[in-house]
């Protein structure tokens, strides 16, 4: 099976917090440049997922490349998971000239799996990595570690009972296959037993866990099947 490097070239934030408060954050996605394993990435065989770039952003993707000897002259293509402004592409004015080229199919060997809830038409991408891991982009799936830990959803939507609970299942589905999850606004997170241990024992403040039973299974059967 072919195999993929992967690399987060903008670390997302988002400043509203579980708790409702504001951090002192940019509200930035973050955006992950994945490419096939014994290449370099160029325009055939790249892939950069939901490349919104703020200014400060966009420096510090440069410096990211940078140190593996990446320019994003040398990226071809782009995906966007969902059609959120803060997903869809973004460059600062004088980087515009960059021949960023849209795709809306996944690359051979990379799953887009649809993640409803957030946006009904949201999807993930799932690949084998090049340590052999199950590596998710999984965008605003999973908005971060701290909304994921605290079963949240992103309530300015206002999202429908339905939603609330597909955001759920979406979760369940991730988490049955994920060994890493990329999500829409943070760090990459480990799928390990601490963390699906704290996800079962806090699923039942999530609204409406009485009526995703299943999410809590495939919860469960992960844990099961974790070192």
């Amino acid at each position: 099976m072919p195999r993929f490097h992967w690399l987060v070239v903008q670390e997302g934030q988002l400043p509203l917090r579980p708790d409702r408060h504001f951090a002192a954050f940019e509200h930035r996605p973050t955006v992950t440049l994945i490419w096939r394993e014994g290449t370099a990435p160029n325009r055939e065989n790249s892939l950069l997922v939901d490349p919104y770039f703020t200014p400060s952003g966009f420096q510090g993707a440069v410096e990211t490349l940078r140190t593996k000897g990446i320019s994003f002259a040398e990226i071809g293509t782009y995906f966007v998971t969902h059609q959120h402004y803060d997903h869809m592409l973004r460059l600062p004015i004088d980087s515009l000239h960059l021949p960023f080229q849209a795709v809306t199919e996944a690359p051979e060997s990379i799953r887009a799996v649809s993640c409803p809830g957030h946006d009904a038409d949201l999807r993930a991408l799932a690949f084998t990595s090049t340590d052999d891991k199950r590596v998710w982009v999984v965008s605003d799936a999973v908005l971060d570690e701290e909304w994921l830990r605290a079963w949240g959803y992103y309530y300015p939507n206002q999202y429908s009972p339905e939603e609330i609970m597909q955001t759920w299942r979406s979760i369940g589905a991730i988490f049955a296959d994920a060994d890493v999850i990329i999500p829409g606004h943070g760090a990459p997170i480990q799928v390990n037993r601490t963390l699906v241990e704290a996800l079962i024992a806090d699923f039942s403040k999530a609204e409406y866990a009485k009526e995703c039973p299943d999410v809590l299974e495939a919860l469960r059967e992960r844990l099961a099947n974790l070192p």
